[in-house]
């Protein structure tokens, strides 16, 4: 990858190589000599630069290409590119200040003629001399002292692989990198400085300093001192181990990230001898036991998919089996290798959900889902199972191949002999990265076991990569990117994180916000879970378009966050709500794009209830279809906490029997409010959108008026919903945001007031929720009566 002033490109192809391997040559010779050699086998473990340079003509370079050497070629390449995007920038300061012998041909003697000529010139085309050289429109004295002056049509040199074929002097700085936590030498610079001599044909090679670097990857077969593979830490080679436990022991002594303590989870799976692992119950044995010395490091977690049903699971039957041993022939696949991984870094117990909960208990389920957020909050680590699929297939295989702007070459260097032996190095560049999603990081659970965890080793499809409250070590990351702050999670301390992005995205802890606003102002507590409230919307959405294998753990799988999140506020939960924000709460809708894949039910006026019961109708928890994005993803944007006559009377959800715990799944619940209530009458959304579920509304009857009412989204897709359905709207606010100001083009209308679409069910003033809707300024909706309603 080329650097250049102002952009970053890969290298024009002025000439491309004929081969993907080249025999050395004498320029490669003298960037990768013997002494760079011996100082890279000399360096230091951590992070090391190693510096090498040389000066040659740029006809070396053009002789070296023709005669087949590969590294010549993307340098030659580099050389005309870089040549090429300097010639905006070059004017008589430039070649002042750069080219030495320049200042003598200002003081050569011209003609007034020539001189009027160099004016027109330079004023046409606002360079001076300078350009007039760099272009060739100006020639110095003919050998009877008079003076030949050309005109150049074109801006820009018109320059050819034959350029290269001059005396201009190239300068090359070379340097050799190798990451803090790299397992050898896998990154070259090369500084590109270029002047042009006075015997130069035109156009010239001018590269003046800082315009041009060369970014390549570099590895090695040989390995030592260079890395084998392609700037990732790869799960399937031996060298993961000792990097990670630096990253580890970095941690434990800087950033003392891992709250460490005296708490246990009820179960764990003792992994010290290999082969004889068994389950314990951490609650029996005495402290002794688990926090000696030699296990002072506590325990691990995994996060993993489960993919297919688990076959070898923890049950009341097999509890006393699986406390005198497992059987390591049936244990999935990625929680064998977890179990390996724990015992390589050096842990001893690992907590593993599948066999750490009786799954045929829910009653052990109802008490152990109250101690999800401690259980992953205390892990001294957590093992990120990213890139399987599901818990039969592992997780400890090489990273996937890369995709690269700059296509892999090799060149051969060294002098055969033990001091410097032959050494074939591929180079080449990667295309940038994009937002990488890991079968992981598209299910439900996943997230608040990333977001609870203080430090996480994650085996992605990527390499290896670790994260804590402090820092992102991500070996696989281009230059400059492999480490970097830390991003949003939740940890005890309190830490806003957001890790890969949107699609992943995580959590906010409070507490250090808390800290930042009480720093800066005087704020109150109703502030302050406004500020949290907003924060939940946000979070609400990424998890949303997470997957489940049981629609019924919707509530489950997020309440740890939702359980912190309450305690440090105050706030009441009601079933993925906040009472304390419940009006602006209220306002979600869901944009389906793509039918789901699960079964899908008619809804009708005789239909009460779904026959899976996960939240009330007026929480988006209650939405059991997957394929939909959750909206708003930003409450300032999207919401507004201006009532329109409307009163929130009581709210409240029932728990599922033997429960106490108020963020986890519930039984029933119930809204009841008091506002504007109209008859609407609906059809399909005839103009372009990509929303399966969109729905045009009107005032009922139609006669009243034939314009239409407004807009609505429904919580399933439109086809869903029986024909002719009688519907009716509560309007929840007046809209802060003038929606045809900010995106006219998608809003025609002024949207002046939000609404919640209810279907009337069989008890009187009884309604369940079945989409959100915008209404239209002006219309009946304003002139409508209030009524008492229940929703369920």
């Amino acid at each position: 990858m080329l650097r250049l002033r102002g952009r970053v490109e890969t290298p024009e192809q002025f000439f491309a190589p004929q081969s993907d391997h080249s025999k050395p040559c004498q320029l490669c010779a003298r960037l990768f000599n013997e002494d760079l050699y011996k100082r890279l086998r000399s360096s230091d473990e951590g992070l090391a630069e190693v510096h090498s340079s040389c000066e040659l003509l740029a006809t070396d370079v053009y002789h070296s290409v023709l005669d087949g050497c590969n590294m010549c070629a993307v340098l030659g390449n580099s050389i005309l590119t870089a040549t090429k995007n300097e010639t905006p920038f070059h004017g008589e300061e430039t070649f002042v200040r750069y080219i030495p012998w320049y200042q003598g041909q200002r003081t050569t003697t011209r003609t007034p003629v020539i001189c009027d000529a160099l004016q027109s010139n330079e004023d046409t085309r606002g360079k001076g001399e300078a350009h007039g050289y760099f272009m060739g429109t100006f020639q110095k004295p003919t050998g009877h002292g008079e003076f030949s002056v050309s005109h150049s049509t074109e801006d820009k040199p018109d320059l050819t692989f034959q350029s290269l074929d001059c005396a201009a002097k190239v300068t090359l700085k070379m340097t050799v990198i190798k990451g803090n936590y790299s397992t050898g030498f896998d990154l070259i610079n090369i500084d590109i400085i270029a002047t042009p001599s006075e015997t130069c044909s035109k156009p010239w090679i001018f590269i003046t300093p800082y315009g041009a670097t060369l970014w390549l990857e570099v590895i090695s077969d040989a390995g030592e001192p260079f890395s084998r593979e392609w700037k990732a830490l790869s799960a399937a080679g031996a060298e993961w181990p000792p990097v990670v436990r630096r990253w580890l022991d970095n941690c434990q002594q800087y950033h003392q990230c891992a709250l460490y303590s005296t708490f246990r989870p009820t179960r764990l799976i003792d992994v010290g001898d290999p082969l004889h692992p068994h389950l314990i119950e951490s609650v029996a044995r005495s402290d002794d036991s688990l926090n000696n010395s030699g296990d002072a490091m506590g325990y691990v977690t995994l996060s993993y998919v489960w993919g297919a049903k688990q076959d070898y699971v923890l049950t009341r039957d097999t509890l006393q089996t699986k406390l005198a041993g497992l059987d390591t022939q049936r244990i999935p696949q990625s929680v064998m290798e977890a179990m390996e991984v724990t015992r390589r870094l050096g842990f001893r117990y690992i907590w593993v959900d599948a066999l750490c909960i009786i799954q045929d208990s829910p009653e052990d389920k109802l008490k152990e889902l109250p101690m999800m957020a401690k259980i992953y909050q205390h892990s001294a680590m957590t093992i990120s199972a990213a890139s399987s699929p599901s818990a039969s297939e592992g997780f400890l295989k090489p990273p996937d191949p890369p995709v690269f702007k700059v296509q892999p070459f090799r060149i051969t260097i060294g002098k055969g002999k033990p001091q410097f032996p032959y050494m074939n190095l591929s180079l080449a560049f990667r295309e940038e990265a994009p937002e990488v999603k890991d079968p992981i990081d598209s299910r439900g659970w996943t997230l608040q076991e990333w977001a609870l965890s203080s430090c996480r080793l994650r085996f992605s499809s990527r390499g290896i990569q670790w994260t804590c409250n402090k820092l992102v070590a991500d070996p696989s990351a281009l230059s400059g990117e492999e480490h970097r702050d830390p991003p949003i999670q939740f940890s005890p301390e309190g830490y806003v994180q957001n890790y890969f992005g949107e699609a992943s995205a995580i959590i906010s802890s409070l507490p250090e916000l808390n800290e930042r606003l009480s720093h800066r102002y005087t704020v109150d507590e109703a502030y302050k879970r406004k500020e949290a409230a907003m924060m939940w919307i946000e979070i609400r959405s990424q998890y949303a378009q997470r997957s489940l294998s049981f629609p019924t753990d919707k509530l489950s799988a997020i309440s740890a966050i939702a359980a912190i999140a309450a305690e440090e506020h105050g706030m009441t939960y009601l079933a993925g709500l906040w009472k304390e924000a419940l009006l602006t709460d209220l306002q979600w809708y869901y944009i389906f794009r793509s039918n789901p894949t699960g079964p899908l039910s008619t809804v009708t006026a005789a239909q009460e209830r779904d026959n899976e019961y996960i939240a009330p109708s007026w929480s988006w928890a209650s939405v059991g279809y997957d394929k939909g994005n959750l909206y708003p993803k930003q409450s300032r944007k999207w919401t507004t906490d201006r009532p329109w006559h409307l009163k929130i009377l009581d709210c409240g959800v029932d728990l599922v029997d033997g429960s106490d715990f108020s963020f986890g799944p519930v039984k029933s619940g119930y809204l009841d409010i008091e506002g504007r209530v109209l008859d609407v009458e609906w059809e399909l959304w005839t103009r372009n959108t990509v929303a399966l579920n969109k729905i045009s509304l009107h005032e009922s009857p139609r006669e009243k008026s034939n314009k239409r009412l407004g807009q609505a989204f429904l919580d399933f897709p439109s086809f869903c919903l029986e024909e002719g359905l009688k519907l009716k709207c509560l309007i929840l606010t007046k809209a802060d945001l003038v929606y045809n100001q900010y995106k006219p083009e998608r809003y025609p209308e002024v949207i002046c007031a939000h609404a919640l679409l209810l279907l009337p069910l069989r008890k009187p003033n009884t309604y369940r929720r079945i989409g959100l809707c915008y209404l239209h300024e002006g219309g009946l909706w304003e002139e409508s009566t209030s009524e008492s309603i229940r929703i369920v």
